[in-house]
This record gives C-alpha cells, sequence and structure tokens, in this order.
C-alpha cells in the first residue's frame, strides 16, 4: 500500500513532487520569502498538516483546499494503480502526470463551487492559479 501511495518512482512519488512544487509556487506568491513545501507522508496517509504552510498561509479555506487536494490526489493515485497495469511498468510522461493533476484541480473547483462560490472563492482562485502553473510547465 505504501509504496503505490508515495514510494513508487515511477507516478507516486513525481506527482507528489509535482503536487508539492505546485504548492510551493501558489505560496510564494503571496509569500516570496516562504520555504518551499514538501509533502510527506504523514500529510499523504495521515491527512496531517503539512509543517510551513499554516505560517504562509493565514486563510483557512485555502489551508482546507489543500488539505483536500491532498486527499483527492491520494484518491485518484489510488484509483489509477487499481485500475491500471501500465503505470506498474512504465514511467509516465510529464504531460500525462499533469493531466492527471489538472483532472483533479478541475473536481475540486467544481466542488467548492457547488458548495459555495462566495464563500471559497480565494481557495477556487488559488486552485486556478495551479492550473496554470501546471500548464505553464508544457511549454
Amino acid at each position: 500500500m505504501e509504496h503505490m501511495l508515495y514510494k513508487c518512482e515511477s507516478y507516486a512519488e513525481p506527482q507528489w513532487e509535482l503536487l508539492s512544487e505546485a504548492i510551493s509556487s501558489l505560496v510564494k506568491k503571496h509569500h516570496p520569502d516562504a520555504a518551499n513545501v514538501h509533502i510527506t507522508y504523514q500529510n499523504i496517509v495521515f491527512n496531517t498538516e503539512i509543517r510551513n504552510l499554516a505560517l504562509s498561509i493565514k486563510d483557512k479555506n485555502d489551508l482546507v483546499m489543500i488539505s483536500l487536494l491532498i486527499h483527492e490526489v491520494r484518491r485518484k493515485i489510488n484509483a489509477l494503480r487499481s485500475s491500471d497495469d501500465s503505470i506498474i511498468i512504465q514511467d509516465i510522461p510529464m504531460i500525462r502526470r499533469i493531466a492527471h493533476m489538472t483532472t483533479v484541480l478541475k473536481q475540486l473547483y467544481l466542488f467548492l463551487r457547488n458548495i459555495s462560490n462566495r464563500k471559497w472563492y480565494n481557495a477556487m482562485q488559488n486552485i486556478s492559479y495551479l492550473m496554470e502553473y501546471l500548464e505553464h510547465k508544457l511549454i
């Protein structure tokens, strides 16, 4: 189980690194001096708060959005690994990994919009920024 969720060098590890990089970019957009975000085993498996994130992000809804994002990426990895044998055999190209991450971000965006557009407005703006960041990685 742990290999599938975070130790797999062909899919899970690069996905968590990609998400960490994107969240770091989001944090540095608001706080240029902030440290990089690193998602750990405890964040993935036990839903613990990322240590340096609460120091940089003060909006509780943004912290909840990031927690939901980690949960959804974990769910996506689990679903893909349970259904797709090709992931075990080969490395996944960056374009496919970004497409998977963008799908998760779009799902979370729609979920938050359906709950309450006004309450989650800033979190939705941050999700849009994360999607743009991932698009620019392809260029």
